[in-house]
């Protein structure tokens, strides 16, 4: 497997990253689909003042409905208040949402390290996708493998469920 080509990486809020870790956020939002298929390690560059990366999530379905659908659709799953959420989508009409099929912690890596290991890094504007020349870190395999795992389970059980 091209591993290069199942990562991507996200900048994002230091606490909205530790929400998607720990599970208490099983959704990102953002204002516009970034094209973050099933099944991609959805690395989390913290921004300023952190700079790094120290964990992911294992992206599933991405969902788009109006601001106002999302929050009544999916408020449990976001991580966010509502005030947050409000003015996050002051001005926007549709909302687009990455389900997370479960979170990982990840050897941190600083932005200067992530530099050093992997040449012409650079802090993503929304996205960054993972460079075939990049080598994947054995912890990014890991959490890779171990979420196509989580969703084949997940693929498997509602398989089982709709023969009821």
């Amino acid at each position: 497997m091209a591993y290069y080509q199942w990562l991507k990486v996200l900048s994002i809020k230091r606490i909205y990253a530790e929400r998607l870790i720990s599970g208490t956020k099983q959704m990102e939002l953002r204002k516009r689909d970034l094209g973050i298929r099933p099944g991609t390690l959805v690395l989390l560059y913290e921004t300023a003042p952190n700079n790094r990366i120290a964990g992911a999530f294992m992206a599933g379905k991405t969902f788009s409905c109006p601001v106002t659908q999302m929050w009544d659709e999916y408020a449990p799953l976001l991580g966010i208040a509502r005030p947050d959420y409000d003015s996050y989508f002051t001005g926007v009409e549709m909302a687009f949402g990455i389900k997370s099929e479960g979170g990982f912690t990840l050897n941190i890596r600083s932005y200067d390290e992530l530099q050093q290991e992997f040449p012409g890094f650079v802090v993503p504007q929304l996205t960054l996708n993972w460079k075939a020349e990049w080598f994947v870190p054995d912890d990014y395999v890991e959490a890779l493998n171990a979420g196509h795992e989580r969703i084949k389970e997940k693929f498997v059980l509602a398989e089982q469920l709709s023969l009821f």
